[in-house]
């Protein structure tokens, strides 16, 4: 296990890495390695879901440089990103991974102007808006389901 954690930077939904460049820039200047991406969602021409984009991070941003590099990991996540990224990183802690004999783990997650939901009560964004948009979101959503039919 390599000593220093890396900064894996959940992007949001319509941020590109190119938009993290100054934090990358201080973490570096600052011995840290750092990672960021596009999510599957970021820029896509079809649907992809949440779950597509935690997938996304499980296996091609987090568990690369906890299994391959051999570093421990701190997220750092921004708006949106924070729902696939915390997806993403459970069961990966130092208490789970240690009982796989894991050695590197996801030591931290640190939200950044993010939508943090309860976890595993099933519940959507919505509903734990109150089942309403925010008043400053204007929702078509006769013109959503029609995407949704048409993709399903």
């Amino acid at each position: 296990m390599n000593s220093s954690p890396v900064f894996v930077i959940v992007p949001g939904a319509s941020q590109t890495p190119s938009h993290y460049a100054h934090i990358i820039h201080l973490l570096q200047a600052r011995g840290h390695g750092t990672l960021t991406a596009l999510l599957p969602s970021g820029g896509a021409t079809r649907l992809v879901s949440a779950a597509e984009d935690a997938e996304f991070v499980r296996s091609r941003m987090i568990l690369p440089i906890l299994d391959i590099e051999k570093y421990d990991v701190i997220l750092i996540m921004h708006s949106y990103g924070g729902l696939p990224g915390s997806a993403a990183a459970r069961g990966l802690g130092s208490a789970d991974r240690a009982t796989s004999g894991r050695k590197t783990a996801v030591l931290g997650q640190i939200f950044i102007a993010s939508i943090l939901p309860h976890g595993g009560n099933g519940e959507d964004v919505i509903a734990l808006l109150g089942g309403k948009w925010p008043s400053f979101i204007d929702v078509h959503l006769s013109k959503c389901m029609q995407l949704v039919s048409t993709v399903l």
